[in-house]
């Protein structure tokens, strides 16, 4: 499961709504809302994101394979 609260940080570090970021990798507002309400993204939407919003390595695991 994704930590959401830490993926909203970056969001928001990088000055994006997540309007913003569905658009940036792809996918409709719809499926953005609800695959963070569900902390759950498919490899290839985490490893956009991780591009995006530029998260470091040292944190990757700590959102997007969070207990």
């Amino acid at each position: 499961m994704i930590d959401t609260n830490k993926l909203n940080a970056h969001i928001v570090a990088n000055g994006l709504t997540e309007r913003d970021v569905a658009r940036l990798i792809g996918i409709s507002e719809t499926s953005m809302y609800n695959k963070m309400s569900k902390g759950v993204f498919g490899s290839n939407e985490m490893a956009e994101l991780i591009k995006v919003l530029h998260i470091p390595k040292e944190e990757v695991v700590k959102i997007f394979f969070a207990d």
